[in-house]
Parts: structure tokens; sequence; C-alpha cells
């Protein structure tokens, strides 16, 4: 009956608001969380949902991610922890740290890169991979 009220259970029972910086470290999402035990996903709706009850400590703000498709079945996962690649220009003395997501096109690489360096966007891009720390050039 709660629920269909908009208010969720006894107002006794407020947890008080959202709180996720235990899952950061240096502002990043720590490594290795393990869902369900440190975290849940909850589709957008239903953080609103919380915060609107709740609301949310100083600071918080949503860790949005979203659902990719994998393998060649073509089976979905949300990705919780995104591919950092480290973009330079070709000379490789100021790497830029870029997040992207495994379902990302070179395109869009290309396109971050172009805006980091502040390139034109309609200019050439070319990408190569190194084995050291240079990642990604353009």
């Amino acid at each position: 009956d709660d629920m269909q009220s908009g208010v969720p259970g006894d107002l006794n029972d407020n947890p008080g608001p959202i709180d996720n910086s235990p899952l950061f470290s240096n502002g990043e999402l720590k490594p290795g969380l393990v869902e369900k035990r440190e975290y849940n996903l909850l589709p957008g709706k239903a953080w609103n949902e919380l915060v609107s009850w709740y609301g949310v400590s100083d600071a918080v703000s949503p860790i949005e991610r979203q659902v990719i498709k994998v393998g060649t079945l073509g089976s979905t996962l949300v990705e919780v922890y995104r591919q950092e690649l480290k973009l330079c220009e070709t000379d490789c003395e100021t790497l830029v740290g870029r997040d992207f997501s495994r379902s990302d096109t070179l395109t869009h690489v290309c396109d971050v890169a172009k805006e980091a360096f502040q390139y034109p966007e309609d200019s050439k891009c070319r990408l190569w991979t190194f084995p050291n720390d240079c990642g990604v050039v353009t």
C-alpha cells in the first residue's frame, strides 16, 4: 500500500541519503567491486525514485552505465568498468586518458581524440596501437 501512495514503508525506517562515495577512491570507481555485495544495478527510473524518497549525500551522482552486446550470439551485459585509452599526438609527449566503452566505434575514438586536442571536426584521424604507454595516437 505504501508503495502505491509514493511513500515507501514507515517514515521512521528511512535509511537516510544515498551515499555511493565508498565505491570510489581518488575520484575513480574502485577496481574489482562485486555486484550484489558492494553495489546493485538499478534502472534509471528506480534510481530516480530512491533519490526522490531518500535524497543523496553531497557530491553524489548516479554511476550511469550502459548495456552492451558481447560475443557472437549478442548476449548483453552491463559494462561497469569502461576501458581507459591513452590518447596522444604523434610526438606522444602529452598523454590524455579517456574512458571508452568496448562497444564504441573507432570513429567515436577519433572524434574524442580530435576534441581532446582541439582539432577541427573535419580533420583526418589515424589510430595506432603501441606496446608502450602511448596507447592510441592521433
